[in-house]
């Protein structure tokens, strides 16, 4: 039953990740009608705070696990957190909500794979959707202490209101400030219509 209840949980999610696919297309074509009058790429820095445990005041923090129960280890989880833009710049005091499904396989070197969605609002008219894709490696840390590192790509999919037309990838890390926080740092290049 409570697979089924967790299934359910995925699909519906699952559903979410293909609409903004579908929708994202229509927002590109838009954007690319727009190509002559972007602006050269400049160097771009993006520092996230996501608390996994509260989330953002008035905001969804839900985090959905369907465990493997054939002995591999395995895991995947759906994440709906949200968080802040705490880099200066023009996303300064943005709110975030992270999409996101994450495949995970644990063990003594513990490794996993996610894709999703960060939406970034400011204003009730303003949205900039980043597409993002994370590895989570294990490290060698000191004698028996082996850590995570994550890291990944992100990519501009969409945008709407001020933010419509900006264009950007680049790389991104998530680094673990304490038991609850985390600290996303996305670097890239980024034009402005």
């Amino acid at each position: 039953m409570q697979h089924r209840i967790v299934l359910a949980g995925i699909l519906s999610l699952m559903a979410v990740f293909t609409a903004c696919a579908e929708a994202v297309p229509g927002e590109q074509q838009h954007n690319q009608s727009q190509a002559g009058q972007l602006t050269q790429a400049k160097p771009f820095t993006l520092e996230l705070r996501f608390d996994i445990k509260n989330g953002e005041p008035g905001l969804p923090n839900e985090y959905t696990k369907l465990v493997f129960a054939d002995g591999s280890n395995r895991y995947v989880a759906l994440v709906r957190r949200s968080g802040k833009v705490v880099s200066e710049g023009m996303l300064r005091g943005a709110t975030v909500q992270e999409w996101g499904f994450h495949e995970v396989t644990l063990g003594p070197e513990t490794n996993g794979l996610g894709t999703g969605y960060l939406v970034i609002t400011k204003g009730s008219s303003d949205i900039l959707y980043l597409k993002t894709q994370l590895r989570q490696i294990t490290l060698a840390g000191k004698p028996g202490t082996p850590h995570s590192a994550f890291n990944g790509l992100w990519e501009v999919s969409g945008a709407t209101g001020k933010f419509n037309g900006l264009k950007g990838a680049g790389t991104l890390r998530i680094n673990r400030l304490s038991e609850s926080e985390r600290q996303w740092v996305l670097e890239g290049e980024l034009s402005e219509p």
